[in-house]
């Protein structure tokens, strides 16, 4: 499911794309820590449930787990209720129960808009229910969702071993570098 932000964003770079205008982004290559990345951050809370920490957490973790892979992107977290996440979950991934994160990279127009990365759902009840049933601080699992989430738009993936271990190492230093310990859980 695109959120009207990211459609908006995709109809732009169709234009784009059909008045044959070139545009190169910067490569996804290693960016040093001493030049954050610039992000544009479309913070969508569609829940009322207590405890969501300040739209700066989101915009300093997306920019942490950025650093490392880009100069600048464009993405979208939707903060969401149990109900839309077992529905987006059913409808793209054919399981009918929530689940704590759901990525949708942008797909085809990386030529047009390459800085645009997708869109991140973390269920806040689901983030909220983890954090506590394993005894970590509702903000370390936060980051640890949003890394989660934001790796998978990146192209990182666990469907293999050797794959979960890399996405995990990424993780884990990420992680790391936020002053957060890694969860004896996974995503």
């Amino acid at each position: 499911m695109r959120t009207p932000r990211t459609k908006r964003r995709m109809i732009g770079a169709m234009k784009k794309m059909v008045s044959d205008e070139k545009k190169t982004g910067p490569s996804p290559s290693k960016v040093s820590h001493e030049h954050p990345c610039t992000i544009d951050l479309d913070l969508q809370i569609e829940s009322t449930a207590p405890d969501i920490p300040e739209k700066s957490f989101f915009e300093d973790c997306t920019r942490r787990v950025l650093s490392s892979f880009r100069n600048h992107a464009e993405l979208t977290i939707r903060l969401v209720d149990a109900e839309e996440s077992r529905e987006l979950n059913r409808r793209w991934r054919g399981i009918n129960e929530p689940t704590n994160v759901l990525s949708f990279p942008v797909e085809g127009l990386e030529h047009a808009v390459p800085d645009l990365l997708g869109d991140v759902v973390i269920c806040i009840a689901l983030a909220h229910a983890e954090a506590d049933a394993n005894g970590i601080a509702r903000k370390a699992h936060w980051a640890h969702l949003i890394a989660h989430g934001i790796l998978h738009l990146l192209g990182f993936d666990h469907d293999k071993e050797s794959q979960a271990r890399e996405m995990e190492d990424k993780e884990h230093a990420i992680l790391s570098d936020m002053g957060y310990p890694y969860p004896k859980f996974a995503c």
